[in-house]
């Protein structure tokens, strides 16, 4: 029998799921309330997340733990592309802003941790998330649903907040992944009513061949200082 620690939390979803080739059900007796616990326990296994990440995500864990959020902080919610923004705080020109990316996080690592959140009162949410899920076997269809979700969840929480849900980042010229990301983004953006606000990042940070321009990027991917500088001019126009 799998630990319950084991466990993929994602109280959302209460569907099975497979990590490794062994089925693991969800179940609504697993979920507890919320504000019981704040954090995924530390050995929590997220389906899709590799090695790294699987080391990863409870070393970030307990840094959220050691700097939790208060009522009225800015979240910077996501993965590699947040985490490696480093402060905030000194980026935005804000003291109030919480980084909440984790290197190699997904859609399903990121709805496992919203506790925290709905918990701690943030008044804006900007979530950055979708570009790992990329390079799994999901279908344009399932991510874009899932990261539906997580802003559908977060608004719903909290009804006081304004939630950005950012379309997935471009990458860089001629990346294997660049349609399927277009794909999700169109998917996104296709939503009727969402209860947050679609951000078109892409939009923001493509060039005219809808590319991550070269000086943005030193990897195809991950950001260069320049690249975070023309990402923050978007966000703090909305901010504002």
């Amino acid at each position: 029998m799998i630990p319950i620690s084991l466990l993929i939390f994602l109280s959302h979803f209460t569907t099975g799921c497979e990590e490794n080739g062994v089925a693991v059900e969800i179940s609504d007796s697993l979920v507890v309330s919320p504000c019981s616990r704040l954090y995924p326990p530390l050995d929590t296994v997220i389906l899709g997340h590799t090695n790294f990440t699987r080391g990863n995500y409870p070393a970030r864990i307990k840094v959220f733990q050691a700097d939790t959020i208060s009522s009225g902080d800015i979240v910077m919610l996501g993965n590699s592309l947040t985490e490696m923004g480093g402060n905030w705080n000194t980026k935005l020109g804000i003291t109030t802003v919480k980084n909440r990316g984790i290197s190699g996080d997904n859609t399903n690592g990121v709805m496992a941790r919203l506790d925290e959140l709905l918990c701690r009162d943030p008044s804006l949410v900007f979530l950055m998330i979708g570009t790992n899920d990329l390079f799994l076997t999901d279908s344009p269809t399932e991510i874009a649903k899932r990261i539906d979700s997580i802003g559908s969840r977060l608004a719903t929480g909290l009804p006081d907040a304004r939630i950005f849900v950012q379309t997935i980042m471009p990458l860089g010229a001629g990346h294997s992944q660049k349609q399927k990301a277009i794909q999700i983004n169109g998917l996104i953006k296709a939503v009727v009513d969402p209860d947050y606000v679609v951000l078109d990042t892409y939009q923001h940070m493509a060039d005219e061949n809808g590319d991550l321009p070269a000086a943005f990027t030193y990897d195809d991917i991950h950001l260069t200082p320049e690249g975070y500088v023309h990402w923050v001019t978007l966000l703090k126009e909305n901010i504002n």
